[in-house]
């Protein structure tokens, strides 16, 4: 099961931290705790003022995910960031915290059963 994942941030270091590398290529597979894997699909830069970059993901579920140690994971990554908002399958979520974010991929992966 793939979740898409995008990242509206004026950070232009995130994605680099979350793939925990100094380079990043389109197709990046990043492995991530609870099972899952990020595929990165590249960014958005946007040249007008006030305007966040768009950092986009694939989220690749194995079967046996644990949600929650991922959500941490990213909550992790995100927290102390300029994050504007986090997108789940064009589910939006601006107040960005960990239960948010496992909210929404448990309500994905239900979606999807």
């Amino acid at each position: 099961m793939n979740i898409a994942i995008d990242i509206e941030s004026f950070d232009r270091q995130l994605p680099f931290l979350i793939a925990d590398s100094k380079s990043l290529q389109r197709g990046m597979v990043i492995d991530a705790p609870g099972g899952a894997k990020l595929h990165f699909q590249g960014g958005l830069v946007r040249k007008a003022v006030d305007i966040p970059e768009i950092s986009q993901y694939i989220l690749q579920l194995a079967v046996d995910i644990d949600v929650g140690l991922f959500s941490a994971w990213l909550y992790d990554k995100l927290k102390s960031r300029s994050v504007e908002r986090v997108i789940i399958n064009r589910v939006e979520i601006t107040e960005i915290t960990e239960n948010s974010i496992r909210r929404v991929i448990t309500e994905q992966i239900e979606e999807r059963r």
